[in-house]
């Protein structure tokens, strides 16, 4: 067997043996935090949750008729990735939604626009708890399930969302842990990129080129061929001011890496939460995919 080949395996078995690793993602940062419990929100639609279909789906029985209701302002990983497995944290995000709503009356709050391009209705959905009233998209990026996401005009509740994922964050939850413990220079990431697409990872850009891209920026690596897709639709003044390109310009982007058409690795950026410019120099050294993966399941 070639050393190559070796290697190969070695990354390979790293990657099986974090699939493990991210089930246990609430043991390991902690003990899973309460609820949020809110006052009684405007109520435009009352229905009984029926299914869970994935992160931030699910069915829900409304006057008799199933509809397919999506999460307004969060973006849960994919149960079906773009290489046909579930992406890293979407079985547990599944499962967080099924436990907390399932079989349970829900209310819906509904935004500027109700539906999106799929036929799906677009709401906040809140179950009644003990004391008051929990929303499950705020729940799901307090618990570092999902990333927040804004699809404008769609922004009631962000500034709500926005300080929950930043308690995830502080508290290293859920995703947040994975990325601070597989922070990678963009070279080294992109040349492992095959075995961390779907997982959560922290890059390091040292040099890159910013140029605009329908309605946000991509930010194109100097040192390999990394995107980084930034939306400007809801934080655009703090986004632009984080990004200062050039040599001088170091930046650590964190999210799930994917891929685009062409095949080239990428990290979406929604939040300034997701970009950080004070470096630790440990970030800065070469650290290897295997070790990486091996420390992320610690």
């Amino acid at each position: 067997m070639t050393i190559s080949n070796q290697t190969r395996l070695l990354l390979l078995a790293s990657s099986l043996l974090l699939l493990g690793g991210g089930l246990l993602w609430a043991l390991r940062s902690g003990e899973e935090p309460p609820f949020e419990l809110l006052a009684p929100p405007r109520v435009d639609l009352r229905g009984r949750a029926v299914e869970a279909v994935d992160g931030d789906t699910l069915e829900v029985s409304l006057e008799g008729r199933l509809e397919r209701v999506r999460l307004l302002l969060v973006d849960a990983p994919e149960t079906r990735g773009p290489r046909g497995r579930p992406e890293e944290l979407s079985l547990e995000a599944k499962a967080f939604l099924a436990r907390a709503a399932v079989g349970k009356e829900v209310l819906l709050e509904l935004d500027a626009v109700s539906r999106d391009r799929y036929g799906r209705l677009l709401a906040h959905l809140y179950v009644q708890a003990e004391g008051g009233f929990v929303n499950l998209g705020l729940e799901l990026v307090r618990r570092g399930l999902a990333q927040l996401m804004v699809i404008r005009p769609n922004a009631r509740h962000l500034e709500a969302f926005l300080e929950a994922q930043r308690e995830a964050k502080s508290e290293e939850r859920g995703l947040w842990r994975l990325c601070r413990r597989r922070i990678f220079l963009s070279r080294d990431l992109a040349s492992n990129s095959p075995y961390l697409v779907g997982r959560f990872v922290g890059v390091v850009l040292r040099a890159f080129k910013a140029r605009g891209s329908g309605d946000g920026l991509l930010l194109e690596d100097e040192e390999s061929p990394l995107l980084v897709r930034i939306h400007l639709e809801a934080f655009g003044d703090a986004l632009r001011g984080l990004i200062s390109p050039g040599p001088q310009g170091k930046l650590l982007a964190m999210g799930k890496l994917g891929v685009d058409r062409s095949g080239r690795p990428r990290i979406e950026v929604s939040s300034p939460l997701q970009l950080e410019t004070d470096i630790p120099s440990s970030a800065l050294r070469k650290r290897s995919t295997s070790s990486s993966l091996a420390t992320a399941t610690r």
